[in-house]
């Protein structure tokens, strides 16, 4: 323990004592960590807790910092204690351990997009419906980045709790490929701005209308991802319409090469991609999807085009 030693205020230099209890209603997480540092113990105790309350995890470097300086051993327990249990790696193992969907909920209401995935593969990990509807409304914000939306899907999946909408992202990965044909129209039809990202690999099926349907889904939905994602598919795909032009006649492209030259020519050039914030506002209300059309995703009706 370090032999450093706050200096002990005097007169006119006292600080106020903070109110412990409204910094912790009022979720004041910037004031509880600065009242780490009050010169009164009773008040680094109170913050230490409250955090701990709050599951304030990424105060765990202001709760390290005032660890390395205090000489009051039993402020020093509470925040060790505290320390130890937003310790971010030991906090999720413990509720993981302890099933706790509670405290993995409240994490799901967390502000960094990173903790959020995390609580959401927890929940899934553990494998409680009752994580079902909370990752519902998670999945259904359309303010939080896709990223956490989709982590919420693949989650969703695995509870076999999925709305209509997310089973297409389980229809994707079918073996049969109509349905994944199908799967990748419908998501740019829905506007799906979460899918974006599982449409890009799409863009890898060994099918190549697959390939053509993702394209033009990715098209639609213009994210910047999926803006980025197109333009270096068709960028592939003119160096290899280059190289094919360099081929003897005995040396002539495969089937797949020309097919993929004639779906780069097909696909819309972009006249102006949609923002993040455009895109989102044009994906279809979801209580307004009760099921896809089960025709559109059997095998035994036309693929979609």
């Amino acid at each position: 323990m370090s032999d450093w030693k706050r200096p002990r205020p005097s007169g006119n230099s006292l600080k106020p004592m903070p109110n412990i209890w409204q910094m912790q209603s009022k979720h004041d997480v910037d004031g509880l960590m600065a009242a780490l540092m009050h010169p009164d113990p009773s008040v680094r105790r109170g913050a230490a807790a409250a955090l701990r309350t709050l599951g304030a995890w990424h105060a765990v470097p202001a709760l390290q910092a005032a660890l390395n300086v205090e000489t009051d051993w039993q402020t020093y327990a509470a925040l060790s204690a505290a320390h130890q249990y937003l310790d971010r790696d030991i906090h999720i193992e413990t509720l993981i351990k302890n099933r706790d969907m509670r405290g993995l909920s409240k994490m799901l209401n967390s502000k960094r997009p990173d903790e959020i995935i995390i609580a959401c593969e927890a929940i899934a990990a553990i494998g409680d419906r009752l994580g079902v509807e909370p990752l519902v409304m998670v999945f259904r914000n359309t303010l939080l980045p896709n990223k956490v939306r989709l982590a919420a899907a693949e989650s969703l999946l695995r509870l076999d709790g999925a709305p209509a909408m997310v089973t297409l992202l389980q229809a994707l990965r079918r073996d049969d490929w109509r349905i994944r044909l199908n799967a990748a129209a419908i998501l740019g039809q829905l506007n799906a701005v979460w899918a974006t990202e599982p449409l890009i690999r799409s863009l890898e099926d060994s099918n190549l209308d697959v390939v053509k349907a993702s394209l033009l889904s990715l098209t639609r939905l213009g994210t910047p991802e999926a803006i980025d994602a197109v333009n270096n598919y068709l960028a592939k795909a003119s160096r290899a319409s280059v190289e094919a032009q360099k081929l003897t006649t005995t040396e002539r492209p495969s089937k797949r090469d020309t097919k993929v030259l004639k779906f780069a020519t097909e696909i819309p050039a972009d006249d102006g991609a949609k923002t993040p914030d455009a895109a989102a506002t044009q994906e279809r209300s979801m209580d307004q999807i009760d099921k896809p059309d089960e025709n559109i995703l059997s095998t035994d009706s036309d693929p979609v085009h």
